[in-house]
């Protein structure tokens, strides 16, 4: 099963999963092509957190993602965007 799931505010990973990533904090901004349909097309990091699995993580949760499609006449248009994923530390 997954480590961690997402939803349109955050990324939430299984109590097991916090181990992994144990002491890391950061923000990863990701570019992500978002097709007209609404799924993650194109997924790359655009600027990495400094941690590899942060980093990682990122690009799994977003690239299963729906999206809310631009339109133009209310026709849906597949557009790029960026989109922060942060990382932090709670108790």
């Amino acid at each position: 099963s997954d480590v961690c799931s997402s939803d349109l505010d955050a990324v939430h990973c299984r109590d097991g999963a916090v181990d992994d990533f144990r002491g890391e904090a950061g923000t990863v901004l990701l570019s992500v092509w978002g097709e007209a349909d609404g799924r993650a097309g194109e997924v790359s990091v655009r600027q990495g957190s400094g941690s590899t699995r942060l980093d990682r993580a990122a690009l799994e949760a977003v690239r299963r993602w729906r999206f809310v499609p631009a339109k133009n006449g209310g026709v849906a248009l597949a557009s790029r965007i960026e989109v922060p994923i942060i990382f932090r530390l709670e108790d």
